[in-house]
């Protein structure tokens, strides 16, 4: 209990920091780099955390743990866009609260619905896909799916609420939570009794737990009996047609996705290993979890700022331009350093073990690179309500990705060449798509 109040003490000292007087005067006066900054401070101590306990997890568990990890995870991404129908995304759009209340009610909603459809999906379909991806023990390990359905929808939900209501400092601590709860649950589970696939699923379970838990405390005070003496089927009803477009096409976007995003765990599960689903699966998470954590630093901000500007009828070209160049900058360097030397990084890291995995990185660095790189592209896109496009295009990537890998596979047989080929492939598709977002902001006002 005490090191529970010490860990809380730390957080809460951290977002005071992050919130008032401890950054520089000129980033005080700047609300969106201010709020960038307090969401990338708050990632920065995830990553810290994540970090230091990596050399020590993957000295613990075997690639086949990790691949068993990959798997469930991969089935859990694809079955989380259906939480909350897309509806999370138009959140920050209404000019009033009211509308936007709705939109969470919806959210919440449907994300238990989709629960308990999960159960039953996963109940009369386990052991099909066992024997589909050639992992037996997967059967036993997707009953976590539905647990972590129910966390993700309403992690996503509440973020999205409070980047609306631009309380960022309490985002940044869930980003903390994420990484520092899951690494302790690993290692102690780990350590005292004894490496397991479980004991790594189940911490990241725990760490959606951790990373929703103080959202939906702090708002569910202020908003429990608002929410559920002001459910209004005609409300309702009038959000979900105003903001149709994003289920009718986001939904298809973000399964398509997901999908193809993972389809080289399952390819390298059917076609090769489940070992080898392990190295691939450390070196992506190593390579796109900072990533991805400081992209969705910028996502809430960003979205926010340009949902602002377009119903302003203001200039979007400017903010669009410094994002993704700065993006590029920060990602660039760390890309190109994988990408020649990271067999012998992760061997020194992690272990000898993993010195494949380095390969896999640096094979994976121009997709991952991309990926950072067009985050401001997609929160345009997405503001511009050009849906239909982000369909057609993620249609595309989801048929390029499966050609590629399966082409690579087929004649090369390698499992690092076939990563390297889907990589250049998505990375030179991604580069359209910035372009394409950068028409669309040309000579906003």
């Amino acid at each position: 209990m005490a090191y529970q109040q010490d860990t809380g003490v730390l957080l809460r000292g951290l977002a005071r920091h992050l919130k008032f007087g401890y950054l520089p005067s000129f980033i005080r006066r700047n609300e969106f780099i201010k709020n960038v900054a307090i969401l990338f401070g708050g990632n920065a101590l995830a990553q810290m955390i994540t970090v230091a306990a990596a050399p020590v997890i993957s000295r613990l568990y075997a690639p086949g743990d990790f691949g068993a990890m990959a798997l469930v995870n991969s089935v859990l991404s694809i079955l989380s866009v259906f939480v909350c129908l897309r509806y999370e995304r138009a959140i920050v759009l209404p000019k009033i609260n009211r509308e936007a209340f709705y939109l969470l009610q919806v959210c919440l909603i449907s994300t238990v619905i989709v629960t308990l459809v999960s159960i039953f999906i996963i109940g009369i379909g386990k052991n099909h896909l066992a024997l589909l991806f050639n992992a037996p023990e997967l059967e036993a390990w997707l009953w976590f799916v539905p647990a972590g359905l129910i966390l993700v929808g309403c992690r996503e939900a509440f973020a999205f609420w409070f980047s609306r209501l631009k309380q960022f400092s309490d985002i940044s601590k869930t980003r903390v939570y994420l990484s520092l709860w899951p690494a302790a649950f690993k290692i102690t589970a780990g350590c005292l009794i004894g490496p397991s696939a479980f004991w790594l699923i189940a911490g990241n379970i725990l760490g959606f737990f951790s990373a929703s838990y103080p959202l939906i405390r702090k708002q569910g005070v202020a908003i429990h009996w608002q929410f559920f003496r002001g459910i209004s089927r005609n409300k309702i009803i009038f959000v979900l047609k105003k903001f149709r477009r994003f289920p009718m096409y986001s939904i298809w976007t973000g399964l398509l996705h997901e999908v193809s995003q993972n389809i080289p765990v399952f390819m390298l599960s059917v076609s090769f290993s489940q070992n080898i689903v392990g190295l691939y699966a450390l070196s992506y998470n190593i390579l796109n979890r900072p990533l991805d954590m400081i992209s969705r630093s910028i996502t809430n901000v960003i979205l926010q700022r340009f949902a602002e500007l377009n119903a302003n009828k203001q200039d979007m070209q400017k903010v669009f331009t410094k994002t993704t160049l700065g993006l590029a900058i920060v990602g660039l360097l760390p890309c190109l350093i994988l990408y020649v030397w990271g067999q012998t990084i992760f061997a020194v890291i992690f272990g000898q073990k993993w010195a494949t995995a380095g390969q896999f990185a640096g094979a994976l660095s121009p997709w991952l690179l991309m990926t950072f790189i067009m985050t401001p592209a997609v929160q345009v896109v997405t503001v511009k309500q050009n849906l239909g496009f982000n369909l057609a295009f993620h249609s595309t990537v989801a048929l390029a990705r499966v050609v590629s890998i399966a082409a690579a596979i087929r004649f090369y047989n390698q499992p690092i060449t076939s990563i390297s080929i889907f990589s250049w492939v998505n990375g030179i598709l991604y580069a359209f798509y910035v372009g394409y977002a950068f028409f669309l902001v040309r000579g906003t006002k």
